[in-house]
């Protein structure tokens, strides 16, 4: 609009367009299209602009006429716009120049100048009016006695109208006295404000009724002249006020200073500045510019909190806003005016709400209440609603935390809040004052108790809210409890000040002044806990010796710091932090300091939140993160004493199978004070929240899981060794986990939250040990409901029912869970059997109740205990279990004997997929879960041979667990399922040892009356005969002769484990061997091998290892006092030896022709076949569509299997790497292997004349084994023709090596002649036969390693040459004779120089053939060169 109205006037005047070019434009402006006054501005300021730039520009003499012309023009313009009425003359006379207004005619020439001076002169130099007291002080005594006779105290109780009536004749007064004695009347404003600030509370009305009808005051401000685009930037933008009053009234902030002022001068000043705003006189927005300080001040605000105070003080809250808004900080004057008006603003509401003890409840007293309209401005609440309403918020926000200076304010303000959510809990608008509410607790509540004057009682009230809000909420508003501090100086200065006294406290806590220092803890912590558990926790973590002292100091906690400390725990558990320590293995030392404080506190103190610590150990579970299962263990084992020693003795392994009260007093912590009450509620949190299957299930799924997750991530030793630890854990923490659930939930509750095995293996994926370990409880009590219902299970009651009639539900739905080939091994009777059996049901130890009830007498006869009755209680329960856990055997064995004909009966009749399975699904899983459960399966073995089960051969089954599998089981196992495996193998061998030592003890429990376990011969299909002839079963003799072969084989499998490269083989045989040492080894060799393993292992220095094989080593040299010889193991004392040795001779010849030609009869081929299905273990596992009898199956797991590792692809670097590891062995000779092999087969042709022994003929026999023998045969053939091509290459590529190094020390030695030939004693010395050349290093190291490497190949040629035979041959004590008639017969010989170190020497004498009769070698395996 300005450019087009400069346009059209531009053509005007200087293109000398015609006057009516600019009417368009007037008639938009007509139109509506613009605005009137803005119009007009524009248009004078276009016209000023041309006047001012275009026309004065032209100053040269040849452009006076066309100035004069632009004149004219412009001057036509004026005159259109004024002849037309389009600007009034009032605004072209203030806009534009006199000298164009008289050339439009506008204006007269003379009388507009003259009139202007005038006014200019009396403007500026002359005084009309005095503003000074002293310039005219009559009219202003005047002024001062009228004021002061109008507001006379006679006045203080008139009415409204005679008020009226009198400002109405002051105001006369005072408009007389300007105009006779010419007042400035800005001077009398300012007195009269004066006598209004000296006087305002007592005649504040009077004085705004005077301004009220004064001239001064202000006028309406009409919004609808307001520019619709302008920005109003508050509210307070539209109050009325006269600036001048305000500028008189802002003048005198600056100027009541002095001596000679009244004392409370700036607090009238405030108040009547507050009232004058109050009624819209002054506006606050013209009065602020004057209240503010310099910066520099020292108190630059106090001006602000004075009228702030005031506004309060006369109930106008609305104006107090637009202070506080500008005030940083406010101090104590100004809460204690907020307090006031919160006081009477809420009493509407807390009245109803409040107790009943009171009643009558008076309205609160307002201090401002001498001014009569304060309730005016006064927000008053009528419902919960307006508190959280925006007024009622920053009413609140305002007072912060200076609401700690009245509790009983504070007290209130809770109890509102704690009724308005419980009232509204089911209501569509609680998130909304939840939130509401959870804002002014941030804001007002919080920071008030925070400060110091907070008591246990408002805390109290406190909690009371906060126990409505849900845990998550909760913890959310503790997280911002801690950024409270840094709002308010206030508080940054109590933070410091609680810190400082914390500190000061833990410094001297101690375990005898805890109880004292833990008051002052208390009390410190009441008003600021988050600060307090902070330092305290930081000091946990740190230090595990003050624990003790730090619980007990928490006694005196109230239950929001209980609170607040377990979100501070976990809080602390959910960081990032490394919770594992720089081996992998151990627990960092800050989780366990603050996982085993979480637990004592648990236990300690009822009002610990339970329920949020399980919520995040399910979290977790979810996240994968198995360490923090260590807070789980320390929780169960902290509240209800239960907990299993890493590493159990034999005792421990005891007492797991003994009954609960001996348990809790012997096995667990269980008998001390509220352990039982903790443990329940421990596990009522469980079930009501439904964690209790929950967190069973996703450990097992954990377990399960851990190792297959970290394959193809882990890869090092140390992340390995990391992982299998942490699976250790969670197979821990989950039997102490449903050990705690068993023990502590009803029996009825705990069947009712448990799945089926179905839904438990399918659905959650579970196998079978965590699954069963879950039901055997359920199962027990369900066995025990139908037994004291119907008494089934007397001894005496001959009942025909074979199974359970309680577990027949359990037994169905076990067919599904596993494939269906495996039930041609086992039946689902047998199997459900067996794992709803424990240690419990099997055996009786009967002296450690004995010992117990003992040790309670004892102690109860002592005169220093007191409750000498509940020991006796406890004695007396002991009793009682004695007595029910004996009679409980004795029916469980008569329902095993019950049982034992039809467990493998009808068509389980393979007794080798009898074994497969049982070993597969039954022994394995469950023996390396735990110790207690490795020691069941050994005596269930036990059991089950000694009641003469039908179709089951111990023997059988003996041989498979000691067969060639031991070492791998043992490598794949963990620590904790290595120490299992132990315990396992250790009850099997205490018992074999007593049958081994004792004939007697064989022949009752070993042979028995017919028991089958130990029968050598079976009919053609497997079954078990009717009667089982002497002839039929293992005589003592032969038993001997096994047990001495199972110990060489777990000989060979721990050589092996010693011998290996791998850390954890080593550590697991090490922890084998060390459960078993008791039993193994018994004889001196096997001793001395082992002893000679382990001292390798401690010189090599392995520092993993070192502690554990010295331990071990230390052990093994304390037993061999023990140790027997070869020949005292294998004969028993009383036996002839001369025909025990022949009897030998004779069954290893037999042995070795059938080994060699091959059986020509069905007993022999059978013999054969047996022996090779032992060494074997994979013979008898068979696939989903194959027979029963040979083929393989694997399983998701590969421990699952008879063979304990996977079968692994081709893999062409894998053989490129094992080709490089032979490389570097040195190879066999090619002509030793050429004598090897005739010397072979003389032996060969010598066997073929041994006689047979008779007692091994065997008619059922069957053409696939002879097929399976003969697939074997080739097999090793294959492999001896592979292992001689090896050999051939490593000695073609040793031979090139040496040439070419021969070749490089002959270029060394020519170039070494050149440079000396001019050096003739140099030359002699090189030329000169007499003396030889030293060898180099070079040379020497090769020569060293050639040595060495043939010492390492004849020691494994050796090892992979010697057959297995499943009893031992005559041939070694052939040998050992033969040796010890050397040593007493040769003469001693001069030392020679052997090729072979000294620790070879009976490597060399075991291997020379002495034959004193014919001279001839038996010994096939005696292949080793000759020296």
């Amino acid at each position: 609009m300005e450019n087009d109205l400069l346009e059209a006037f531009t053509d005007v005047v200087v293109n000398n367009k015609p006057i009516t070019s600019i009417t368009p434009i007037f008639e938009r402006l007509q139109h509506g299209e613009y605005d009137h006054e803005v119009f007009i501005q524009y248009l004078l300021d276009a016209i000023w602009y041309i006047d001012t730039t275009i026309i004065d520009s032209t100053n040269s003499a040849n452009d006076k006429t066309i100035e004069n012309e632009r004149r004219r023009n412009l001057s036509s313009i004026v005159k259109f716009l004024h002849t037309n009425n389009i600007v009034d003359t009032k605004n072209m006379k203030t806009k534009l120049d006199t000298v164009l207004l008289e050339n439009a005619g506008v204006v007269e020439e003379k009388t507009f100048a003259r009139r202007c001076v005038r006014i200019n002169t009396a403007m500026l130099y002359k005084q009309q009016k005095y503003n000074l007291a002293r310039e005219e002080s009559e009219g202003y005594s005047k002024l001062m006695c009228e004021l002061t006779m109008s507001y006379d105290t006679i006045y203080e109780n008139v009415d409204e109208k005679s008020r009226n009536v009198r400002v109405q004749s002051l105001l006369e007064a005072i408009q007389t006295l300007i105009g006779f004695f010419n007042l400035d009347p800005n001077r009398v404003l300012d007195l009269i404000l004066d006598v209004f600030i000296a006087n305002v509370k007592d005649h504040y009305e009077f004085f705004i009724r005077l301004l009220k009808n004064s001239p001064w005051l202000p006028d309406p401000i009409d919004m609808d002249k307001c520019n619709s685009d302008h920005n109003i930037l508050d509210e307070w933008s539209n109050d009325k006020g006269n600036p001048t009053c305000a500028q008189l009234l802002g003048t005198k902030f600056s100027r009541y200073k002095g001596s000679d002022m009244m004392p409370d001068a700036f607090q009238s000043l405030y108040i009547a500045s507050a009232i004058l705003i109050h009624n819209e006189i002054v506006k606050i927005a013209d009065l602020y510019p004057h209240i503010l300080k310099e910066p520099g001040d020292n108190d630059p605000y106090e001006h602000l909190s004075g009228i702030a105070c005031a506004f309060l003080e006369i109930g106008d809250f609305y104006h107090a806003r637009y202070i506080l808004h500008h005030l940083p900080d406010i101090g104590e004057s100004v809460a204690k005016c907020l307090r006031e008006i919160i006081n009477v603003a809420i009493h509407k509401v807390y009245v109803p709400i409040a107790p009943r003890l009171i009643k009558y409840f008076p309205t609160p007293t307002f201090f401002g209440s001498w001014y009569k309209q304060w309730s005016e401005g006064v927000p008053i609440f009528h419902s919960f609603m307006d508190l959280i309403n925006e007024k009622g918020q920053q009413l609140l926000h305002f007072v912060g935390p200076w609401l700690s200076k009245d509790l009983i304010l504070l007290t209130k303000i809770m109890r509102i809040a704690f009724h308005h959510l419980d009232e509204s809990k089911n209501t569509p608008d609680y998130e909304i004052i939840q939130n509401g509410w959870i804002d002014i607790l941030l804001t007002v509540i919080l920071p008030s108790i925070s400060m110091p004057d907070t008591t246990c009682g408002v805390i109290d009230e406190l909690w009371n809210i906060f126990k409505l809000f849900p845990y998550e909420t909760r913890y959310k508003i503790y997280a911002d409890w801690r950024l409270v501090y840094s709002s308010h100086q206030l508080l940054r200065e109590q933070q410091k000040k609680v810190s400082y006294i914390t500190k000061d406290i833990l410094k001297k806590i101690t375990e005898e002044n805890c109880r004292v220092k833990g008051r002052d803890l208390a009390k410190i912590s009441h008003t600021n806990p988050t600060i307090v558990f902070e330092i305290i926790l930081k000091q946990i973590q740190a230090y595990d010796n003050m624990m003790t002292s730090f619980v007990e100091a928490c006694k005196y906690f109230t239950a929001l710091e209980y609170d607040i400390l377990t979100y501070q725990m976990l809080e602390i558990f959910a960081c990032d932090r490394v919770r594992l320590k720089e081996d992998g293995v151990n627990i960092s030392d800050w989780l366990k300091h603050l996982s085993d404080f979480c637990g004592n506190m648990c236990r300690k103190y009822d009002k610990m939140n339970l329920t949020s610590i399980l919520q995040f150990i399910v979290c977790k579970l979810k996240d994968r993160s198995s360490v923090d299962l260590y807070v789980l263990s320390q929780l169960i084992t902290a509240m209800s004493g239960i907990k299993y020693e890493t590493i159990p003795s034999n005792l421990d392994i005891i007492l797991m199978g003994t009954g609960e009260n001996l348990r809790n007093i012997k096995l667990f912590n269980r008998n001390q004070k509220n352990v039982r009450r903790n443990s329940s509620r421990l596990g009522q949190a469980l079930v009501e929240e439904g964690f209790a299957m929950k967190i069973a299930i996703l450990i097992a799924q954990m377990a399960q899981s851990i190792l297959y997750e970290a394959f193809g991530v882990v890869e090092e030793s140390a992340g390995l060794k990391s992982v299998i630890h942490q699976m250790d854990l969670c197979r821990n923490t989950y039997i102490q986990y449903v050990d705690f659930l068993a023990m502590t939930i009803g029996m009825e509750e705990y069947a009712a939250i448990v799945p089926d095995i179905e839904k438990l293996t399918k659905t959650y994926q579970l196998q079978l040990e965590y699954a069963f370990m879950l039901l055997r409880p359920v199962m027990n009590y369900k066995l025990k409901q139908h037994t004291n219902a119907n008494d089934s299970m007397n001894i005496n009651n001959e009942s025909t029912v074979i199974w359970q009639p309680s577990l027949l539900s359990i037994i169905d739905q076990a067919k599904s869970i596993l494939p269906a080939y495996v039930w041609n091994g086992i039946s689902p009777h047998f199997f459900i059997t067996f794992w709803q059996l424990s240690l419990y049901d099997l055996e009786f130890p009967q002296e450690e109740y004995r010992k117990a009830k003992n040790d309670l007498l004892n102690s109860a006869n002592d005169d220093k205990i007191r409750d000498k009755s509940k020991i006796l209680d406890i004695a007396r329960q002991i009793d009682d279990d004695r007595r029910t856990h004996e009679q409980h055997v004795k029916s469980v064995k008569y329902r095993l004997k019950i049982e034992k004909d039809h467990w493998f009966s009808g068509q389980f009749t393979n007794r080798q997929d009898i074994i497969t399975q049982f070993w597969q699904y039954c022994l394995f899983p469950r023996l390396i879960t735990s110790a207690d459960n490795a020691v069941f399966c050994a005596k269930f073995i036990e059991i089950m041979h000694e009641i003469g089960t039908a179709n089951f051969s111990t023997l059988t089954l003996y041989d498979r667990i000691f067969a060639d599998q031991v070492q791998p089981l043992i490598f794949t196992c963990s620590e904790s399922e290595a120490r299992n495996y132990g315990a396992f193998l250790q009850t099997v061998l205490t018992y074999l040892s007593k049958l081994h030592k004792n004939p007697q003890e064989y022949e009752n429990k070993g042979k028995g009356s017919g028991i089958p376990g130990f029968q050598m011969k079976w009919s053609a299909h497997n079954r078990q005969p009717t009667s089982i002839s002497e002839t039929d079963l293992l005589q003592y003799e032969d038993f001997r002769r096994v047990f001495y072969k199972w110990h060489s084989k777990l000989l060979k499998a721990f050589e092996q484990g010693l011998q290996s490269m791998e850390y954890f083989s080593i550590r697991n045989s090490i922890i084998v061997l060390n459960n078993i040492v008791l039993y193994f080894p018994a004889i001196d060799t096997f001793g001395k091998k082992l002893q000679d393993n382990i001292d390798k292992i401690v010189k090599s220095g392995n520092y993993d290892i070192l502690t554990l094989a010295i331990s071990y080593s230390a052990i093994l040299k304390g037993r061999q006092q023990f140790w027997v010889s070869t020949r005292s193991f294998q004969k028993p004392k009383n036996s002839n030896i001369t025909d025990s040795i022949q009897h030998d001779e004779k069954t290893v010849k037999h042995d070795e022709r059938i080994e060699k030609t091959g059986s020509s009869s069905p007993s022999q081929r059978t013999t054969q076949a047996l022996i090779t299905s032992r060494s074997s273990p994979l013979s008898n596992v068979r696939g989903d569509q194959q027979s029963p009898s040979h083929s393989a199956i694997r399983t998701n797991s590969p421990r699952r299997q008879i063979h304990p590792l996977p079968d692994k692809p081709f893999n062409k670097k894998d053989r490129d790497r094992d080709r490089e590891r032979d490389r570097i062995k040195d190879r066999k000779d090619v002509q030793f292997e050429r004598g090897s092999d005739d010397k072979k087969e003389v032996l060969a042709r010598n066997k073929e004349r041994q006689p047979t022994d008779d007692r091994n003929k065997r008619t059922d026999h069957h053409p696939r084994i002879r097929d399976r023998e003969e697939k074997t045969k080739e097999k090793e053939r294959e492999r001896r023709e592979e292992r001689r091509d090896k050999g051939k290459e490593k000695e073609r590529e040793r031979s090139r090596e040496m040439e070419r190094g021969d070749r490089e020390d002959r270029r060394e030695r020519e170039g070494e002649r050149d440079r000396h030939r001019n050096d003739t004693s140099r030359r002699r010395h090189i030329e000169d036969p007499a003396i030889r050349r030293p060898r180099d290093d070079r040379e020497i190291m090769a020569t060293q390693r050639f040595i060495s490497s043939k010492k390492r190949d004849r020691v494994e040629r050796d090892r992979d040459d010697e057959p297995e035979s499943p009893v031992p041959t005559n041939k070694k004590r052939n040998v050992e004779r033969g040796i010890e008639s050397l040593v007493a017969t040769v003469p001693p010989r001069p030392p020679i120089k052997l090729n072979r170190s000294v620790e070879h020497i009976n490597d060399l004498a075991a291997s020379m053939p002495v034959t004193p009769m014919s001279g001839k070698r038996n010994d096939k395996r005696d292949n080793r060169r000759r020296y």
